[in-house]
């Protein structure tokens, strides 16, 4: 971990790796059996890390792109912005900021988290209000 693009690449691979070992396995048991199987609250936790967790990766492959934009492009400039300390505030950032979005939906102040039975998964549903914020979501992360 001597350059910024192994620490962002180390970060992209920690993301995967969770995903893979956590929403993997639930979804295969989700298509493996037609139905959801495993309760309320990993119902609610699945979309959370789902979408946590591909929002972080695609955060984390932008800032490898920004990343070599600046040390091909502004080579003075990379030394003074790819510091450890600003490394660390980087990849805190992107997981802080993602989470904190998705939060607001764990507590169901716009959306929810829940079962979406036309799916047959668990994913973003609307809440009370009819308000969702799964469109937003997928802007953002396009």
């Amino acid at each position: 971990l001597k350059n910024a693009t192994a620490i962002f690449i180390m970060n992209l691979s920690i993301s995967d790796l969770m995903f893979c070992c956590f929403n993997l396995p639930l979804a295969t048991s989700t298509f493996w059996h037609s139905s959801w199987q495993h309760g309320p609250f990993l119902c609610r936790l699945f979309p959370l890390l789902r979408y946590g967790l591909v929002a972080v990766s695609l955060f984390s492959i932008l800032t490898i792109t920004i990343n070599r934009y600046i040390i091909i492009s502004h080579p003075r400039l990379y030394p003074r912005v790819y510091k450890p300390k600003y490394l660390i505030l980087m990849i805190l950032g992107i997981w802080i900021a993602v989470f904190s979005v998705l939060i607001i939906t764990w507590f169901e102040s716009w959306g929810r988290f829940g079962l979406d039975v036309a799916i047959g998964s668990c994913s973003i549903l609307p809440d009370i209000n009819g308000q969702s914020p799964k469109e937003f979501f997928f802007s953002l992360l396009f």
